[in-house]
């Protein structure tokens, strides 16, 4: 498994996030809280990130959705 990189800019976001990862910034906070918590072992916040990931991947879904709704 790759390792987790949030790549946001707290709540004012970032330009590198994708459009489904803007959605997710409140998940993203939960893995650094468990980075901090847990002395940055990536190991001890599995469940977080893969809750983001899934976060991520159910925002992809519903945009993708929404951008085939909008062009027919």
């Amino acid at each position: 498994m790759a390792p987790f990189v949030y790549r946001g800019a707290g709540k004012r976001g970032s330009p590198h996030l994708s459009e489904a990862e803007k959605f997710c910034v409140k998940e993203a906070c939960l893995i650094q809280k468990c980075l901090a918590r847990n002395g940055s072992r990536e190991e001890k916040c599995d469940d977080v990130i893969e809750f983001w990931r899934d976060c991520v991947t159910r925002n992809q879904i519903r945009l993708e959705k929404k951008k085939e709704k909008e062009g027919k």
